[in-house]
């Protein structure tokens, strides 16, 4: 179906999707629209568990996605929303796709490879977005390409020319640049900052100063001075590093440079550090609550398959603490673990779906191997590194 390709770009900016992609299943019907002032009406299939909301029958208490509705509105068009489950999202769409029926107008496609969606274009179910904009946007996607994003449209185009699918884009800024545009934002509880009578802060000064009237005013109001910041701290995906102008990945690609960058060569890390620090030793951020799955937004599936990715990287673990001291190496493998750990929540965003291992499964190959295990690496000293410490000592 050809649609005005406003709404795509509305949907890209205001749902941060990672990827969007519009499909050819029916017949045009946005042109009539525009002419007799009906309603445009439009399917839109993606998955629970993005920000803001992480239940889809809540969405609607969200002030985000009533602005969206207003938006949608002016623009006369109606949406059905298809909202899936996110661990069953990747085989739904590929049995979606592989029927070739009944498609959806727009689809989320961050669980398919480029190479898929490319040959999904050849076959036509997939339109090229760059004519949809061309013919029916009324201005705002064109100037997205050409004036705000003008390095999206060669980085979105594909080897034939042609645009079939909208990625994520992040425009970074650092304090009080006004230039705020992107996908990875700072949330706060709007009805604590009503209850005080405080107004949307602009930049990272005023942002700070809501969170420390949050504590001392009892935003809660519970009578405890517990209000703390929700961050996660342990990535850089997290709104508050962007307003330090660091990328969002470890490793990222900087259009606007052209060049591979890091946060941890960027002039502003030290800054940012110092900042969190300093949330830290106010108790606005508290280190014990900072990392966790229910920080992540995570669902059930997704947890289990955390545990079972820590856990199943440990089987056959020993355990011989020198001296029968449990230091070396006990604390530098509980600080391994517990990256392993982070690194295994990270994984179960995108793998949950995919995964052949269950947790249950892990936890009987767990005492399985623990059973089968020599006595000489339970924490007998008896073997392993405490063995040869001990020799090489006596040498």
């Amino acid at each position: 179906m050809k649609f005005q390709a406003l709404t795509s770009a509305v949907l890209c900016g205001a749902l941060a999707v990672s990827l969007l992609a519009g499909c050819a299943a029916k017949q045009p019907a946005s042109a009539a629209a525009q002419s007799t002032g009906q309603k445009s009406h439009l399917t839109i299939m993606g998955t629970e568990g993005w920000a803001p909301c992480d239940n889809w029958d809540e969405i609607g208490e969200y002030s985000a996605f009533q602005i969206l509705n207003g938006w949608l509105n002016e623009a006369d068009l109606d949406i059905t929303w298809q909202v899936i489950d996110t661990a069953q999202y990747p085989d739904a769409l590929r049995t979606l796709l592989a029927s070739g029926k009944e498609l959806p107008d727009i689809i989320k496609v961050h669980t398919l490879d480029d190479s898929l969606l490319l040959s999904l274009a050849e076959q036509g179910l997939i339109l090229p977005l760059n004519d949809i904009i061309d013919e029916y946007s009324a201005g705002p996607a064109r100037k997205a390409f050409d004036e705000t994003y003008p390095y999206l449209r060669a980085a979105a185009t594909a080897e034939d020319g042609n645009i079939y699918w909208f990625s994520n884009v992040q425009n970074k800024y650092y304090l009080d640049d006004p230039n705020v545009d992107g996908f990875f934002c700072v949330l706060y509880r709007r009805d604590w900052a009503d209850r005080l009578g405080l107004s949307e802060p602009k930049n990272l000064d005023e942002f700070t100063a809501m969170l420390r009237a949050f504590r001392q005013y009892d935003a809660n109001g519970n009578g405890q001075r517990d209000e703390i910041l929700a961050v996660s701290i342990d990535s850089f995906r997290n709104g508050i590093a962007q307003w330090f102008d660091l990328p969002t990945e470890v490793i990222a690609l900087d259009p606007q440079q052209g060049k591979i960058v890091s946060p941890w060569h960027s002039p502003y890390i030290v800054d940012y550090f110092t900042y969190l620090n300093t949330l830290v030793e106010e108790g606005i951020i508290d280190p014990s609550v900072a990392y966790g799955s229910e920080l992540y937004h995570q669902n059930l599936d997704q947890v289990e398959y955390a545990a079972e990715v820590a856990m199943e990287h440990h089987l056959g673990l020993t355990c011989d603490p020198i001296c029968g001291l449990v230091q070396i190496p006990c604390i530098e493998r509980n600080a391994v673990a517990a990256v392993r750990a982070m690194n295994a929540c990270n994984l179960s965003y995108f793998l949950t779906g995919s995964r052949n291992i269950s947790y249950d499964m892990v936890c009987r190959a767990m005492r399985e191997t623990g059973v089968n295990l020599d006595h000489r690496f339970r924490e007998t000293s008896e073997g392993g590194l405490a063995k040869l410490y001990n020799r090489r000592r006596k040498q």
